[in-house]
């Protein structure tokens, strides 16, 4: 089969149940082909996010490793056009561009913020955040970690703005950790968009050494934070605390399902979070409980019981999740995975992408034209039900980025 016919085949396959019974109607409907961005420059780890004004915005790492540039490219034509890329990381730095220590991407009005993770010549690695106002230049970044010990600090994540504060997590290794193998989740907080942190403060322990914590808040004290905890008998389940008073202390960590997922290893694989107007949290991670799943648990105010919604077993091997909500309340995940063969095909990873409904269950699935991805693919929601999915793929022996947009069902195209 011709390789421009190939992902197109594979999303029939999947969304005609292989003839058994009538699919549902996707849930959204994706350009057919990806768009190649950044003029085919070396790139790979791409973020992107729809900020309020209606600009799109990507972050990606260009470059061949060890000494990459982080860069920051806007569009306000919703995708045609890519503005200049604006330098975020300085020249020559280290930058981590690799699964769940990729760069992160918020934004809010018109400012972006960027958290990165480097390694400088001397002393352990530096959690960085930096923000641009105007699209022009980046502030001069920031640590987000004090702590002066030569410990590890790494897997980092960041809140979306609430106002003018912001709050990242981290996996860290300043105390003494039981089990051994495992680090704490440590947050900290800043009141100035970024420019200044404050002292890390313990949210939890046993934290699987390298899956990414996630973060939200609400505005009102309430902040999020979720994390694979190593329970008792090596179990990677997900844990949830609280806190009511803007971050400064955290509740016992709740247990979001009690899946008691037995494994030995670490499985890389953080979780997301999505926190709506009307207080509901919704969380989505992988499993490999019972069969290997995708899964999605809401909550109001983050409070047992969780729902918990499962990804559909017609998408094979699933992992990664990444959840995206826009401004009018949407609120949409997407997946890596592969179509499920009866034969001895081996399809390629693509992106899938799915709505989370206001009662935490799931929508049809929709297989976005993304051909052998590299894995870790991120989904940008803004009004109207406009979706825009990017992700890296092996292109020659270097990793590129792509860009495919669509529209959710029941919005004009």
């Amino acid at each position: 089969m011709h390789k421009a016919f190939l992902v197109p085949a594979l999303a029939s396959l999947l969304l005609a149940g292989c003839g058994k019974s009538p699919a549902p109607d996707p849930s959204a409907r994706f350009e057919a082909q990806p768009r190649p961005l950044l003029g085919g420059t070396e790139a790979s780890s791409p973020r992107i996010a729809v900020s309020d004004n209606d600009t799109l915005a990507l972050l990606t790492v260009t470059g061949a490793a060890p000494r990459r540039q982080l860069v920051l490219s806007l569009s306000r034509d919703g995708g045609d056009t890519l503005s200049s890329q604006l330098a975020v990381s300085a020249p020559g730095a280290v930058v981590m561009a690799r699964g769940e220590m990729a760069p992160v991407l918020r934004v809010k009005g018109g400012n972006a913020f960027a958290l990165w993770e480097q390694t400088p010549e001397h002393g352990p690695t530096q959690v960085l955040v930096s923000e641009s106002s105007d699209g022009r230049a980046f502030t001069p970044a920031a640590e987000v970690v004090h702590n002066a010990r030569p410990d590890f600090r790494g897997f980092a994540n960041l809140s979306q703005p609430v106002g003018k504060t912001l709050y990242a997590v981290w996996l860290d290794g300043r105390d003494p950790r039981r089990p051994q193998g495992t680090f704490d989740v440590y947050l900290a907080r800043s009141d100035d968009q970024g420019a200044h942190w404050g002292d890390g403060v313990r949210v939890g322990s046993s934290g699987c050494p390298c899956c990414r914590p996630a973060v939200a808040a609400d505005g009102h004290g309430n902040v999020y934070v979720a994390w694979r905890k190593v329970y008792p008998g090596d179990q990677r389940d997900l844990a949830l605390s609280v806190s009511h008073d803007n971050g400064a202390t955290f509740g016992e960590p709740l247990r979001v399902a009690d899946e008691h997922w037995t494994l030995h290893a670490c499985p890389e694989s953080g979780p997301s979070l999505a926190l709506a107007n009307n207080g509901q949290l919704s969380v989505a991670w992988f499993s490999g409980a019972g069969h290997p799943a995708v899964r999605v648990a809401t909550s109001r105010n983050g409070a047992q019981p969780f729902h918990v919604a499962e990804v559909p077993a017609t998408i094979a091997d699933q992992n990664h999740p990444q959840l995206a909500q826009s401004s009018d309340g949407a609120l949409w995940l997407t997946l890596q995975g592969r179509a499920v063969s009866t034969g001895n095909a081996w399809p390629p990873l693509i992106a899938f992408a799915l709505p989370v409904r206001a009662d935490g269950s799931l929508g049809p699935i929709t297989a976005v034209p993304t051909g052998g991805i590299l894995g870790y693919p991120q989904i940008a929601a803004a009004d109207g039900g406009r979706l825009f999915v990017v992700s890296a793929r092996d292109s020659m022996g270097q990793s590129q980025v792509e860009m495919v947009r669509g529209r959710a069902a029941g919005h004009p195209r």
